[in-house]
């Protein structure tokens, strides 16, 4: 009510009605949560001392930081998963808003702690070795307090879905190699703080059977003075692990051991003799290595290769001369040497004394 007065004496009454509406206070507690990146943080029930009160919220984070909600309304902010590629902590900041209809109360400061994945020092790392070998033994490295080491073994490349190995519980692991195949190991560790747990990267770990030679180089192949071999000298294997080494060696006798290394050529499972100017017997096989551990070299048969002769042929005897229309004397000659005792003839004329140049 409102009187104004003067000399003149009072004013008529005025009247004025105001309506007061009351804000809305925050009242959620804590006003804070820490996550491990790539974890789901835990959901924001938003709560007012006004049971009407609505809400409203907008997000701030460090740079670097991703998965938040940049602006929402509703009673919860929901669960979500926030990521940091930041080696350091940083932080989402949800300014939240309650709202009694039109008024709006005190914004509050929502903070959600954003740490980074811990990272370890050292991974584990894989190997390949034959039927009980002896693989590099797999090793995980963090620096601070570890609280438990659990292995696990999977069929595939995945750190999800592993099987935990009995008794693996320290940061070094030995696997077994007593069954032929491949195996994928990993190790999650269990450490203090926000981030509860830190996986390894995983090691393949592929036992092989034993080396064996499938195919031998062809036992026996003849050639001329100067010729190639038809066949190539091939081995195929299967089995052995690592990095196989070959070497091709020559001899005398026909024997696999004690010959001498080929240098130039012989360092594959395909070899081709080189040509030989006079005739020879020379035999040849295969040793292969690997590198992997318990793995035997394995040595092929020895393949002959027998070098002979180029063919020669007599030459004929010389028909004495002889009327017209009279039968001459019949020509012949006779072939020896080359591979084999087959031969293909072929007559020639010629009307002068040379051997090149002849008519069929």
């Amino acid at each position: 009510k409102l009187y104004v007065t003067n000399a003149c004496g009072a004013s008529a009454l005025s009247t004025r009605r105001f309506t007061i509406h009351e804000t809305p206070t925050l009242t959620i507690s804590p006003l804070a949560q820490t996550v491990c990146s790539g974890y789901p943080t835990a959901a924001v029930p938003l709560t007012a001392d006004k049971p009407a009160a609505t809400f409203s919220w907008t997000a701030t984070a460090t740079a670097g930081i991703s998965g938040f909600f940049p602006s929402g309304t509703g009673n919860t902010i929901p669960v979500h998963t926030i990521t940091t590629t930041n080696l350091f902590a940083g932080k989402v900041t949800y300014r939240i808003t309650p709202l009694l209809g039109t008024c709006p109360g005190t914004p509050v400061d929502y903070v959600i702690n954003v740490i980074p994945q811990p990272i370890l020092s050292s991974q584990p790392m894989g190997d390949d070795v034959c039927l009980n070998g002896t693989p590099t033994p797999l090793t995980v490295g963090y620096i601070g307090t570890v609280d438990f080491y659990q292995w696990y073994a999977n069929a595939t490349n995945s750190t999800v879905g592993g099987i935990p190995i009995s008794g693996a519980n320290a940061a070094t692991y030995n696997p077994l190699t007593s069954t032929v195949g491949t195996t994928y190991y990993y190790c999650v560790l269990t450490i203090q703080g926000a981030c509860t747990t830190i996986t390894s990267n995983t090691a393949k770990v592929t036992v092989a059977a034993m080396p064996a030679i499938t195919t031998q180089p062809m036992q026996t192949q003849k050639i001329c003075v100067g010729g190639s071999v038809p066949t190539p000298l091939t081995v195929v294997y299967t089995g052995g692990a690592g990095i196989p080494t070959y070497q091709w060696y020559s001899s005398a006798t026909k024997t696999n051991m004690g010959g001498t290394a080929i240098l130039f050529g012989g360092n594959s499972s395909t070899f081709t003799p080189l040509p030989k100017a006079l005739p020879d017997t020379e035999y040849y096989y295969l040793v292969v290595s690997f590198t992997g551990s318990n793995c035997t070299s394995i040595t092929s048969d020895p393949a002959e290769v027998i070098v002979v002769a180029d063919p020669t042929v007599t030459n004929p005897v010389t028909s004495p001369p002889v009327c017209q229309y009279e039968t001459p004397t019949a020509l012949s000659v006779t072939a020896s040497g080359g591979i084999s005792s087959l031969y293909n003839y072929q007559w020639y004329s010629n009307t002068v004394t040379n051997n090149s140049g002849g008519t069929l």
